[in-house]
């Protein structure tokens, strides 16, 4: 006869699980407090930041719009505040330059584009270079910037758009400035054109 080997029994091994010393749990919580101080700034700025640059190149884009129909249609075209121009704008043709969007055929005026609001706080704010405050902007047949609006208004260009941010950070915000031509060229900072 054959010897067997003892069969062996499987030895059960004790893991020891080990958990967060008070001490390691006080460095993790440190850590992301300082994280999070140091982030959460940083994603705001970013974010207005973005918010700047897309309210820059959504009312430069208009007023290239404005101007282009103005050549194309061969009649007087307006970027108009909607009632300021934190709430939006409007471009539309104006055949009779009265201000509304109306006219008789052929020259039936037509509505080219409509901004919505800015984000909350940011202000946008339109002078010509006399300190005027305007609600609107014409551009003539030419493509040029019209000088003698509606109801006797006489416009002095350049025209100055400031887009201020909520942080009031006159380094950040951007101006835009609107030459006599109806050319437009934004600069970083409140400045004058």
């Amino acid at each position: 006869m054959s010897k067997r080997a003892p069969i062996r029994e499987p030895q059960l091994q004790i893991s020891r699980y080990r958990g967060l010393t008070f001490i390691e749990l006080m460095v993790t919580l440190i850590v992301m407090a300082i994280l999070l101080v140091i982030g959460v700034p940083a994603v705001r700025d970013f974010v207005m930041s973005n918010q700047t640059t897309t309210q820059t190149n959504q009312f430069l884009a208009d007023l290239a719009l404005a101007r282009t129909q103005a050549l194309v249609l061969s009649r007087s075209v307006r970027i108009s505040a909607t009632g300021s121009w934190d709430a939006g704008w409007v471009v539309a043709s104006d055949a009779n330059t009265n201000g509304a969007i109306d006219g008789v055929a052929p020259l039936n005026d037509e509505l080219f584009r409509q901004q919505g609001a800015a984000p909350e706080d940011f202000q946008l704010t339109m002078q010509d270079a006399g300190g005027t405050t305007l609600t609107s902007l014409w551009f003539d047949r030419l493509g040029a910037g019209v000088q003698e609006l509606p109801s006797n208004v006489s416009v002095s260009f350049p025209i100055t758009m400031h887009i201020e941010r909520p942080d009031n950070n006159a380094d950040r915000a951007v101006t835009v400035c609107v030459a006599a031509s109806g050319v437009a060229a934004s600069r970083k900072g409140v400045v004058s054109c």
